[in-house]
C-alpha cells in the first residue's frame, strides 16, 4: 500500500508539473497571438485622386519590406520598427497634356509598434501649373497656360492662366519639380523662375529666382534645356555660346558665373537647344544654317570642342528643336517655313542628310515657324511668327506633304517664341536628359 501511495504521489507530482507547463505554454502563446505583441499594422489612407486614377505609394521597412499601394490599405503582421512611406507623383491619362498629382510631403517615416495600428495620411492634390501648354506671349509681357479643352478646336482662346512679367519673353521650360523657367526679352539678359504655386492663377508675381548676367554669361539668351542632373543650359544668341548653370546656382537670385561655357566657331547665333536620350546636346545655329551635337564628354568643362554638324540646303534659319518618341529630331526651318525630320541614323555623325520627312506650308499653316513641342499623343505643336499656333497629328507626320493643321490657335499676337512647353512633358520624351 505504501508502494501504491508512493506511486500515486509521483503520479500526482507529474500531473501537477504538466499542468504548470501547460499554463506557462498558454501564457507564452498569448504573447504572440491576437494581442499582436510582436507585430503591428499600418494603415495608409490615400485621398485626393479623381476616380479611376491609381495612387503610387511605396512602403519600405524592416526585413526588406517593400510594397506599392494604389489605394487606401492596411498592412498587417508587420515587424515592429520604422517604415518609410514614399508618395510618387501620378498623372492623368490625357491625349494632349496630363494633370500631375502630388503630395506636399513626398515621404514620411512611421513607427509600427507591437499590437497597435499606425496611421499615415497621404493627401494628393493637383500640382499647380500642370495640365497646360505654356507659351511665351512676347508682345504681352507674359506667358500663358492653355488647358486641353482650349486646344481641341480652332479658335482664339484667352489663356486659362496668364503670368505677367516686366518684360517680353522668349522661351519657357519646366524643371522636374514643375517650376517654370522663363528667358526674358532679348536685351534684358535675365532668367526668371516661377514656382507651381505662383502659376495657380493669373497675376504678376515676383519671380522666385532671378538669374542675371555676369560678364557675358547671358548675352541675348534664347533657348533652354535641363540635362539629366538638373543643370540648366542656355543658348546665347548674342555671343554664340552655351552656358551651364548648376542646380546649386539656380536656388537663389544672383549673377553667378556659369560653371561651363562652350564656344567656338561651330556656334553662330544659337537658338534651339534640346537633349536626346543619350544626353547629347543639340543646338540650332540660325547664323550658320546648321545643327550641331555635343556629346556629354564635351560638356564637362569650358572650351571650344568640335561638335558633329548637320548641314545641307534643306536647313534654312533653323530655330526650335524637338525629339519624338522614336528619337527622330524635328527642326523648325523658319527660312523655308518647313518642318524637317531626321532619323537617329541620320544623326549618327556629321553630314548633309536629306530630311526623311518634310512638312511644308499650306494656306499659311507654317509661317516662319519658331518653336515646336510634342504632346502626349505624338502630335506636334508649332508656334508661327504671325501669332498662330498649329497642331499636326502623329498620323500627319509619317510622310512628307502639306497637311492642313488639325487645330489652329490664333490671337497670340506678335511673337518671337523660341520655346513653348507642356507641363508636364510627355513621359516618353527625353526632355530632362
Amino acid at each position: 500500500m505504501r508502494n501504491t501511495n508512493k506511486y500515486m504521489t509521483v503520479s500526482s507530482f507529474l500531473a501537477l508539473f504538466c499542468v504548470l507547463m501547460f499554463y506557462v505554454g498558454c501564457k507564452s502563446d498569448s504573447a504572440s497571438g491576437p494581442a499582436g505583441s510582436t507585430t503591428g499594422s499600418l494603415t495608409v489612407a490615400i485621398v485626393g485622386l479623381p476616380g479611376g486614377l491609381n495612387a503610387s505609394v511605396t512602403v519600405t521597412g524592416p526585413n526588406s519590406f517593400n510594397q506599392v499601394l494604389t489605394a487606401t490599405q492596411t498592412l498587417s503582421s508587420l515587424a515592429v520598427g520604422t517604415y518609410t512611406v514614399t508618395v510618387n507623383n501620378v498623372a492623368t491619362a490625357a491625349s494632349i497634356v496630363s494633370e500631375l498629382y502630388q503630395d506636399s510631403t513626398s515621404s514620411s517615416t512611421i513607427s509600427v509598434t507591437a499590437g497597435a495600428t499606425a496611421l499615415d495620411s497621404v493627401k494628393y492634390a493637383v500640382r499647380s501649373g500642370s495640365g497646360k501648354l505654356w507659351v511665351p506671349l512676347f508682345a504681352g509681357h507674359s506667358f500663358g497656360g492653355y488647358t486641353p479643352s482650349q486646344l481641341v478646336v480652332s479658335g482664339s482662346p484667352t489663356p486659362n492662366v496668364a503670368i505677367g512679367t516686366s518684360v517680353n519673353n522668349e522661351a519657357v521650360t519646366f524643371d522636374r519639380s514643375g517650376n517654370a523657367w522663363v528667358v526674358t526679352s532679348f536685351t534684358n539678359n535675365t532668367i526668371f523662375k516661377y514656382t507651381p504655386s505662383q502659376m495657380a492663377s493669373s497675376g504678376t508675381p515676383t519671380p522666385a529666382v532671378m538669374i542675371s548676367a555676369n560678364s557675358g554669361s547671358l548675352n541675348n539668351p534664347v533657348g533652354m534645356a535641363f540635362d539629366a542632373n538638373g543643370n540648366l543650359w542656355i543658348g546665347n544668341f548674342g555671343n554664340s555660346t552655351l552656358a551651364k548653370y548648376t542646380t546649386s546656382q539656380l536656388i537663389s537670385s544672383g549673377s553667378p558665373a556659369p560653371s561651363v561655357i562652350i564656344g567656338g566657331s561651330a556656334l553662330s547665333n544659337p537658338i534651339g537647344v534640346a537633349f536626346d536620350a543619350s544626353n547629347n546636346l543639340w543646338v540650332s545655329n540660325l547664323g550658320k544654317n546648321t545643327i550641331v551635337k555635343y556629346t556629354p564628354g564635351q560638356l564637362t568643362s569650358t572650351g571650344t570642342p568640335t561638335p558633329d554638324t548637320l548641314s545641307g540646303s534643306a536647313i534654312s534659319a533653323p530655330r526650335g528643336l524637338a525629339f519624338d518618341v522614336n528619337g527622330n529630331l524635328w527642326v523648325a526651318s523658319s527660312g523655308f517655313s518647313k518642318l524637317l525630320m531626321f532619323t537617329p541614323g541620320q544623326l549618327a555623325g556629321s553630314g548633309n542628310p536629306t530630311p526623311t520627312v518634310t512638312i511644308s506650308a499650306t494656306a499659311g499653316s507654317l509661317n516662319i515657324p519658331q518653336s515646336v513641342a510634342f504632346d502626349n499623343s505624338g502630335s506636334l505643336w508649332v508656334v508661327n511668327v504671325n501669332g498662330t499656333m498649329v497642331q499636326f497629328s502623329a498620323a500627319q507626320l509619317v510622310s512628307s506633304g502639306s497637311p492642313a493643321p488639325v487645330v489652329t490657335i490664333s490671337g497670340l499676337g506678335s511673337v518671337d517664341v523660341a520655346q513653348l512647353a507642356f507641363n508636364p512633358p510627355p513621359p516618353n520624351l527625353p526632355i530632362y536628359r
